[in-house]
């Protein structure tokens, strides 16, 4: 599964999951497989990480919504949950994506992709 940005873009998205899970790379295989797509549906993904920790889930939540372009995201819960380093890591990641400029990459409307289905 790749992710809804292409290009050039790819690689700043590779990096702004980077910088938001920086104190919590465990989650990258649990969502991640080595050729750098979704393990699972991100349906499901969401699922499993009802089991982590509420930090864990908020984060695995974001990530996804960064990487399949939905927004099931709520600032609120970041707020109330995480702690100041991983927010402090929240805020640079999404600062790093705000960078990208996504309207000028190719995007493929017709690509089948059902790992990021809503």
């Amino acid at each position: 599964m790749k992710p809804k940005y292409f290009g050039l873009a790819d690689l700043k998205l590779a990096q702004t999951i980077q910088i938001l899970l920086k104190h919590h790379e465990h989650l990258l295989p649990f969502m991640f497989d080595r050729k750098g797509g979704l393990r699972l549906s991100a349906d499901l993904l969401l699922d499993l990480a009802r089991f982590l920790s509420h930090s864990e889930y908020i984060l695995v939540q974001l990530t996804l919504d960064l990487w399949c372009g939905t927004s099931r995201f709520q600032i609120g819960d970041a707020l109330n949950v995480l702690d100041d380093d991983t927010l402090l890591a929240l805020i640079k990641a999404l600062m790093r994506f705000r960078e990208l400029d996504v309207s000028c990459e190719l995007f493929d409307p017709y690509e089948d992709d059902s790992t990021c289905s809503d």
